[in-house]
């Protein structure tokens, strides 16, 4: 299909006016002040509007928003649907009901748009049916990023980094995505700004907290836990967020994530002693995984602890082989999870831990 004939001129509309959907509450995320930012800097018009949209935008940040993109498929009446968001990395099904995916970081896209849709959508990130290849753009236009003030007593979010500094065979980001962060001065300027604030709190949106700084408003949320044991004061949070993933040693050894079990009990004892709520993420059936292993380190690992405080929060997800990745290729396997005896095997030893429900593997 030549690209030109995307581009679409709605009536009472100017040929670069769009306007944006994404999934449940995304009025109010990150990505969308993000878009609305580029936008602006662009010389992008958004409109809330649909009828008058010249093109519909649609971020797709996980599966769960394929009804946004269907529902933009059936109002777009002749008018292009061009996704983007994290799901644009594995984009080749969504054309299914989106005309081009933006592959990667959207900036280079925007800007190329404000001046020529036809031009944008030629751009090499861009994926259509008839494209066989498709090279990502990773560009972050650091200086255009907003610091969004939520609803709330002074809360801000800002955007930290992208990708991740391990490489774990099972997880998309860090095999889509180069590590890249903020750069430290302008981290430093949106730290003080906050500090000014009465009671002013900062999330840094990121996977690996890299470029978190100690500050009393720093509420740090995603960190690898080697990262949070060489300085417990940097990364502090309401709640923070640890990667595990693999219930045993030789587990975790296969997916490249190199935690021994001595390193886990000391991510116990450290929040114990730090007073801070925390998540930890694992993974079941994953390749070898067998239910036995969350025995193994309820009853060889995590430390006796009688206190119900600072809350550890476990949250298991259904191993998903994700495109790109090493383990792409691993194939599903039939496997059932009791979370409510999981809680038991583990808060029998240490009151802090609570267990999530977990989404059924036929619903992931």
């Amino acid at each position: 299909m030549e690209m030109k004939a995307l581009t679409h001129s709605a009536s009472g509309s100017s040929r670069n006016s769009i306007c944006l959907m994404g999934g449940p509450g995304f009025g109010n995320l990150y990505t969308r002040a993000c878009l609305e930012s580029y936008c602006r800097h662009a010389g992008v018009h958004i409109t809330d509007d649909i009828d008058v949209a010249s093109a519909i935008w649609v971020s797709m940040c996980d599966p769960d928003d394929l009804p946004t993109l269907i529902e933009a498929r059936r109002l777009a009446n002749g008018r292009p649907v061009i996704m983007g968001g994290f799901e644009s990395y594995f984009g080749m099904p969504y054309l299914a009901w989106a005309d081009a995916v933006v592959v990667g970081e959207g900036w280079e896209f925007i800007q190329a748009w404000g001046g020529d849709p036809s031009e944008a959508l030629n751009l090499p990130c861009v994926l259509t049916r008839g494209a066989r290849t498709v090279r990502p753009s990773y560009t972050i236009p650091w200086s255009r990023l907003p610091l969004l003030k939520v609803p709330g007593n002074e809360r801000y979010y800002m955007l930290g980094g992208k990708g991740c500094k391990g490489k774990c065979k099972f997880c998309a980001t860090s095999w889509t995505q180069p590590h890249q962060h903020i750069p430290l001065g302008m981290m430093t300027r949106t730290v003080e700004f906050v500090e000014s604030r009465p009671r002013g709190k900062l999330t840094v949106v990121s996977n690996d907290s890299g470029a978190v700084v100690e500050s009393r408003v720093v509420n740090a949320q995603s960190v690898r836990v080697a990262d949070y044991l060489l300085d417990p004061n940097r990364f502090k949070g309401t709640m923070l967020h640890f990667g595990v993933e693999g219930w045993t040693e030789d587990a975790r050894r296969s997916m490249s994530k190199p935690l021994d079990d001595e390193t886990v009990r000391q991510l116990f004892e450290v929040t114990a002693r730090m007073k801070q709520k925390c998540e930890l993420f694992f993974i079941a059936n994953y390749p070898g995984f067998d239910v036995s292993h969350i025995t193994h380190f309820a009853e060889t690992v995590i430390p006796l602890d009688v206190a119900n405080s600072p809350a550890v929060h476990v949250k298991l997800t259904y191993f998903d082989p994700c495109p790109h990745t090493p383990w792409e290729g691993e194939m599903l396997r039939p496997c059932f999870v009791d979370t409510e005896d999981v809680f038991r095997q583990l808060n029998s030893r240490n009151k802090r831990i609570r267990v999530f429900p977990t989404r059924s593997a036929g619903r992931a």
